[in-house]
Order: C-alpha cells, then structure tokens, then sequence
C-alpha cells in the first residue's frame, strides 16, 4: 500500500515530490554562496560546497527520473527532418 500511495500518479506522491524539489532549491541557495578570501580554510570550504552542490545535483536527478509525474517531466523536442 505504501508504494501506491507515494506513486508518481497519485496526488500524495505528486506533493512529496513538489516538496522535495522546493526543499532541494532552497537547500542549493544556502550552499552556494561562496565564501570570500582566499585563506586555506576559505579554499577547503568551497571544495566541500562543491561536492555538497554536486550531491544535490544528483538527488534533484533521481526525483524527477524516479518520483516525478511522466506527463510532467519535459519532453525533448523531435527534430524536424
């Protein structure tokens, strides 16, 4: 029952998923202010905010591949020939 209720066509897994991408989006705000200087701790932060960044990425992937409606997802346009 668990599967059904959190499934891409249901209204439930449509608001789990509108969530999780508003949660990503404010979460990637806050990670990617860069720190300013050029300190070793300044160099070894932004190194870290880029992995961090990174992950984010990739969760926002796996959501709209995975959890995220089929007609919702954008279409790539067919090339006229």
């Amino acid at each position: 029952w668990g599967k059904k209720f959190h499934a891409r066509g249901s209204v439930h897994g449509q608001k789990v998923t509108v969530c999780l991408l508003g949660l990503l989006s404010k979460l990637k705000q806050r990670v990617a202010t860069d720190p300013t200087g050029e300190s070793d701790r300044a160099k070894l932060s932004r190194a870290v905010r880029s992995g961090e960044l990174l992950v984010l990425q990739e969760v926002q992937c796996y959501i709209l591949t995975h959890l995220a409606p089929v007609e919702s997802r954008k279409r790539k346009a067919k090339a006229k020939v």
